[in-house]
């Protein structure tokens, strides 16, 4: 069985957003996370891109377990520190 939280991050790093704005995109569009044929990629809040200052996505964090509010605004704090060094 897949590890949610490595998904939540990988899947953030591939589509270079948080998962939270995924998801926000999908119900927007009226879509479901199986428009993108990739059975990985998951839209539940938590994950976060890691971007250099040019904004290239260098990788991820997520974090799994706190509300659907908490866990977006922890790995968004943490990709800022990334971001300030």
């Amino acid at each position: 069985m897949p590890d949610l939280t490595l998904e939540q991050a990988q899947s953030s790093a591939r589509v270079g957003t948080t998962t939270q704005a995924l998801l926000e995109r999908l119900h927007r569009e009226h879509i479901e996370v199986g428009y993108f044929c990739d059975p990985e990629l998951t839209a539940l809040p938590g994950g976060s891109p890691l971007k250099n200052g040019d904004g290239r996505v260098v990788g991820a964090v997520d974090v799994s377990g706190l509300t659907s509010a908490e866990d977006p605004s922890v790995t968004d704090a943490m990709a800022t520190a990334f971001l300030a060094g």
